[in-house]
């Protein structure tokens, strides 16, 4: 069964490997259902992007622990719609929307486009050092 489950996840993870120098790093990771509420943060986000996706395609895990480029992450965002967030900010509406920003966008906005301050409350974010990382 252990097994499995690290073969199963190195398959899931092998294009994200092909895609950076340095892979994601998780501890732990697991898929999950996304709470009722990630909707109604999905339509905040995308009322004020004025973009709209597809909720429904997101695949949505969490990890006990993550690292992008050997630094700590919360929050990772995957094309071409995979969001894997650290389990402790799961419950983060800012973390949320800033990696579903990054899936309503297609990844296209860089971390420095003011819509991720306007979206997603991301100076929040950085003011606490998080280290907010999106794979390439």
């Amino acid at each position: 069964m252990q097994i499995r489950f690290h073969l199963s996840v190195l398959i899931l993870l092998a294009p994200l490997v092909q895609s950076c120098s340095d892979p994601l790093e998780v501890e732990d990771l697991l898929p999950f259902d996304p709470p009722r509420v990630y909707r109604v943060w999905w339509a905040e986000v995308e009322q004020c992007v004025g973009l709209k996706g597809d909720f429904d395609q997101i695949r949505w895990f969490t990890a006990e622990a993550m690292r992008v480029d050997g630094e700590n992450a919360f929050g990772v965002w995957s094309p071409p719609s995979t969001i894997y967030l650290e389990r402790f900010y799961t419950t983060s509406a800012p973390a949320v929307k800033h990696e579903m920003l990054h899936d309503l966008t297609g990844g296209a906005m860089p971390h420095s486009h003011p819509v991720f301050a306007t979206c997603t409350t991301a100076r929040l974010i950085e003011s606490v050092d998080i280290g907010m990382r999106r794979l390439p």
